[in-house]
């Protein structure tokens, strides 16, 4: 089989170098990158972290000086094709046709006559669907380094399992900016925008960055904060056919959209009456005084921004005989906090039963099939970070399953079997 190299490109990085957008803050992690590609040897600089720390700007960031005559020649003189490994993958419906076709895409991008460094996002995924034999082979063979992304504990295993992939690939730590290296990204990517027509208020710059903080610890910055940005630029009306400034009104609003948040708990000029909480659920939710103050508190702390960014914001365990109100409760903190009693994901833990079920749930990272690695709680929860995650009959659930749930109620997250967070 003879492969389209270009079919399966997420973008030609060399075309669009001009069209890239800049990253800030992060000369320091160039210059490594840089400085492993100069290096002598076809070594690898690998950028290494969570998503959303800003991994994939920084290879583009890499990309733009190269062609401002400011970076690595061969930057510039070679092809540099971004291929997402997760998206290839996705093609495929068995694990082994996706690695036999990788090979072959290898294959391709050797035999190429043009010289193509290749970008894999996502590299750490050759070890979860077998494709270190073809990654090995790609590395060891290209005439210079390639360019890769990926996530810390999935390219460790990577390379534990396959050992001679170590003599390539350079791993660059790339960290969660701390709070004021935020606020300079944020005020240098503002006064970009202000070059091209969009304006963002101090009060705007400094709400994103609280909110996105407050309401969504399970995401690092700077990824979060530019979204919420950029998607309020976005969705700002014009007035009188002019482009107005973005205020801190306009990024509430749009949060709310985003997440379906009522504007009232995350709005810091809203007052929150905590009297008119508590007659809200106690109206409804009778004879459970103390259950209703429970849900109270953990809705004052949401609000005073309290509550631990890393978890869960509230964690209850209500516990009765039926008919006593326990999902009513979920249903009705779920109409509270997002404005609709089915914004609840209901799961039945009298259904999992048996010990093979935390891989049904949680993902096994040994599955035919993307989804298998996943899990049915990644595929449920996917694109509803904000929501009431309803565990019936918990007791009735493995222990392996309890342990996985109670690891998502300490540390606010997991590990699938795809390696994804």
């Amino acid at each position: 089989m003879t492969v389209d190299i270009d079919r399966w490109v997420d973008r030609d990085l060399g075309l669009i170098a001009r069209e890239l957008q800049p990253a800030f803050e992060v000369d320091d992690l160039v210059a490594q990158a840089e400085e492993v590609l100069r290096a002598a040897g076809n070594r690898t600089p690998v950028l290494v972290g969570a998503n959303g720390v800003g991994k994939t700007a920084i290879i583009h960031e890499l990309v733009r000086r190269a062609h401002d005559g400011r970076g690595v020649p061969l930057l510039r003189q070679a092809r540099v094709l971004q291929f997402s490994m997760r998206a290839i993958s996705a093609r495929f419906k068995e694990k082994s046709d996706g690695a036999n076709f990788f090979g072959e895409l290898v294959s391709a991008i050797l035999a190429s006559p043009d010289p193509i460094v290749p970008f894999f996002k996502d590299i750490h995924l050759a070890y979860m669907l077998d494709w270190e034999p073809s990654l090995h082979r790609l590395l060891s063979s290209l005439p210079h380094g390639a360019l890769g992304e990926g996530l810390p504990r999935e390219l460790e295993q990577l390379v534990d399992y396959w050992s001679d992939l170590s003599e390539h690939l350079v791993p660059i730590p790339v960290e969660e900016p701390p709070t004021d290296k935020v606020r300079a990204i944020v005020a240098r990517w503002c006064d970009h925008q202000h070059a091209r027509g969009r304006n963002f208020r101090p009060e705007a710059q400094r709400g994103a960055i609280e909110l996105t903080a407050r309401f969504m610890g399970d995401r690092p910055f700077p990824r979060k904060v530019l979204e919420l940005l950029r998607q309020t630029a976005d969705f700002t009306p014009a007035e009188d056919g002019e482009t107005r400034p973005v205020t801190l009104r306009d990024v509430v609003r749009r949060f709310g959209q985003l997440t379906r948040v009522p504007e009232r708990l995350v709005d810091p000029d809203h007052q929150l009456d905590l009297a008119e909480v508590h007659d809200f659920v106690a109206h409804r939710l009778l004879g459970q005084d103390e259950a209703v103050d429970a849900v109270v508190r953990m809705i004052a702390l949401m609000k005073a921004g309290l509550a631990d960014l890393r978890r869960p914001f509230g964690t209850f365990l209500f516990v009765g005989p039926t008919g006593v109100g326990k999902t009513f409760c979920a249903q009705l903190l779920a109409e509270y906090l997002f404005g609709d009693a089915h914004r609840l994901l209901r799961l039945n833990l009298a259904d999992y039963g048996e010990a093979y079920h935390v891989a049904v749930l949680f993902g096994d990272p040994h599955g035919h099939s993307p989804n298998d690695q996943r899990g049915l709680l990644t595929r449920r929860l996917a694109g509803n970070p904000f929501g009431v995650l309803l565990l019936d009959e918990f007791e009735k659930a493995n222990p392996r399953v309890h342990d996985g749930f109670l690891q998502l109620i300490d540390e606010g997250r997991f590990i699938n079997g795809m390696g994804e967070p």
